[in-house]
């Protein structure tokens, strides 16, 4: 499970992967929230710096996949590998 702990940061930014889907959580009840399809075996998540994407590997489906947390769509996936078990991104951005 991940969530976005910044202050001020939205309540519904936290997510459980769980089969080819994420759900999220609302950080301050603990209540699911929606359903988000991202393909084979979500296994991992992890926020951008910014909270506004969250990319959740596929360990059957050999991709990260991106998830628009303010509309809660994902998009197309990025190749890995077989089997990608886990996501790190950096807590800033890069330039």
């Amino acid at each position: 499970m991940v969530a976005d702990l910044r202050a001020g940061a939205d309540r519904d930014r936290c997510a459980r992967p769980a089969g080819s889907t994420i759900t999220t959580v609302d950080t301050v009840t603990g209540a699911p929230g929606t359903t988000v399809k991202v393909g084979k075996s979500a296994f991992d998540v992890a926020l951008d710096w910014s909270g506004e994407t969250a990319y959740v590997t596929t360990a059957d489906g050999n991709a990260l996949v991106p998830v628009d947390t303010s509309t809660g769509r994902s998009g197309t996936g990025f190749s890995t590998g077989a089997h990608p078990l886990a996501v790190a991104l950096t807590p800033v951005p890069v330039k």
